[in-house]
């Protein structure tokens, strides 16, 4: 079996929408909203390095 390429894995994780207004909790509204900066952030860093990754393949690729 295949592992799924980066955009198939991105895709597969999306988060269905969610309005933090319907979190009643003021904690727990703000913890969410900080989980969710969390992961939009590794997300963007995730993909910035499979990015580079995929040209140092590309690298190795052509010097070999």
């Amino acid at each position: 079996m295949h592992p799924l390429r980066p955009r198939e894995r991105i895709s597969s994780m999306q988060i269905p929408e969610l309005n933090l207004d319907d979190i009643s909790d003021p904690a727990t509204r703000q913890l969410i909203g900080q989980l969710l900066n969390v992961i939009e952030l590794l997300a963007a860093e995730n993909a910035t390095l499979q990015a580079e990754n995929q040209q140092l393949r590309d690298e190795i690729a052509r010097l070999t």
